[in-house]
C-alpha cells in the first residue's frame, strides 16, 4: 500500500502525461491538436536539413548542425521514455490497488470498515 500520497500523485501525473502523448500520436486526427506532433515534425525537418547540410559544412558550422540533428534525437528519445514511463507507473499503480484489496481480503481479525478508515487516516467519532 501507499505509504506516500506524493508518490502517488507523481505516478498518477506521469500516466496522464504519457496518455496525452500517445493520444496525440497515435490517435487524434484533429488539426489543432497535436501540438508533440507538431513539435516532432519541425525538428525532423530541421534534422534532416542539418544532415544534408553536413556534407558541405563550414568546420566552425559542424557543431551548430550537429546539435540541429541531436535535437531531434533527444526529442524522439524523450518521448519514447515518457510512453514508457507511463506504462509502468501504471502498472505500478495496478499492483499497489491489487495488494491493497489483497490485504483487505487477507486480515480476518479486522472489519473492512476499519481497515479502509485506518487506510484513509480517517479517525473514528467518538
Amino acid at each position: 500500500m501507499f505509504q506516500d500520497p506524493i508518490e502517488r500523485q507523481a505516478l498518477a501525473r506521469m500516466i496522464e502525461l504519457s496518455a496525452d502523448v500517445e493520444l496525440q500520436i497515435k490517435q487524434q486526427k484533429t488539426a489543432g491538436f497535436r501540438p508533440v506532433l507538431a513539435l516532432l515534425n519541425r525538428a525532423r525537418e530541421r534534422s534532416a536539413m542539418a544532415l544534408a547540410a553536413l556534407a558541405d559544412a563550414a568546420p566552425e558550422d559542424l557543431r551548430k548542425l550537429q546539435n540541429e540533428i541531436r535535437i531531434f534525437q533527444d526529442l524522439v528519445n524523450d518521448l519514447k521514455w515518457l510512453l514508457v514511463a507511463g506504462r509502468e507507473a501504471a502498472a505500478e499503480l495496478d499492483q499497489e490497488a491489487i495488494n491493497e484489496l489483497a490485504a483487505f481480503i487477507d486480515n480476518d481479525e479486522e472489519p473492512a470498515e476499519q481497515q479502509i478508515a485506518r487506510t484513509l487516516d480517517i479517525q473514528e467519532p467518538q
